[in-house]
């Protein structure tokens, strides 16, 4: 799973997400980039008092999906490519 953060202006180097599915560690803070082809329904959690939904995005090199929280949800749309995606690594599944 990754989480989602908002990108300052400049274009960082991006990581594929090839790269981040097989070499990038726990809590690594990478940026991606990639078409959102699916966005999961957003859910409550922490006793109902956050909001997150699951989009996945896809490049040449694989898939991945991310956590948006509250205010991010509405910035992500089904078939948008997006340049720079700020993504902190926090749980890996190797197979």
């Amino acid at each position: 799973m990754f989480q989602y953060a908002e990108q300052p202006n400049e274009m960082p180097n991006t990581t594929s997400i090839g790269e981040i599915l097989s070499s990038c560690s726990e809590w690594d803070s990478v940026t991606l980039c990639g078409k959102a082809i699916l966005i999961n329904e957003s859910t409550n959690v922490a006793s109902g008092n956050l909001t997150v939904a699951q989009p996945v995005f896809a490049n040449t090199t694989g898939i991945i999906k991310v956590d948006l929280w509250e205010q991010n949800i509405s910035k992500v749309k089904i078939g948008n490519v997006y340049q720079s995606v700020q993504v902190r690594v926090w749980l890996i599944r190797k197979s």
